[in-house]
């Protein structure tokens, strides 16, 4: 009775549906100014065109686990917990990761990453514009320049 359950479950794991997929996620090490303004120090991101997607762990997510892996190596295992980013509706595409630096006030200069996906180069760009608007009052005339541009 044991041997067939266990082959029965072991003949169910072996017809799960694997799916050839990809993902990308960055991290960041945020922190703050000399003056406390808000403030990126570094980056670090994962793409992979080949990772198998499963129920349990979508490939977005195995992107993220690589990006932590790689901020801890990077970083330091103490570091701050980083700030991810990944987009699990996309099983390829790009991921772009943009960088800013302007003067909050008169006296202090800050720097942020943006990081976007898409489908397409374009699309990834145009979303890291999004998501950089969102930030301390960034706006596309203080300029960014293109850090990271991968494919996954």
């Amino acid at each position: 009775m044991i041997k067939n359950i266990f082959f029965f479950l072991i003949s169910i794991l072996a017809l799960t549906p694997t799916v050839q997929a990809g993902g990308a996620a960055a991290c960041f090490l945020q922190g703050k100014t000399d003056i406390g303004n808000p403030k990126d120090f570094g980056y670090v991101f994962h793409a992979d065109p080949n990772l198998t997607e499963t129920k349990s762990i979508p490939p977005a997510f195995q992107a993220r686990s690589e990006a932590i892996i790689k901020y801890k190596k990077e970083f330091g295992e103490d570091a701050k917990t980083p700030k991810c980013i990944n987009d699990a509706n996309l099983n390829s595409g790009y991921i772009i990761i943009i960088k800013t630096t302007y003067n909050i006030t008169s006296s202090d200069v800050t720097t942020f990453y943006g990081t976007g996906f898409g489908k397409t180069e374009n699309e990834a760009e145009a979303d890291a514009i999004k998501r950089m608007k969102n930030r301390w009052f960034w706006k596309k005339k203080y300029g960014y320049k293109i850090e990271e541009l991968a494919s996954f």
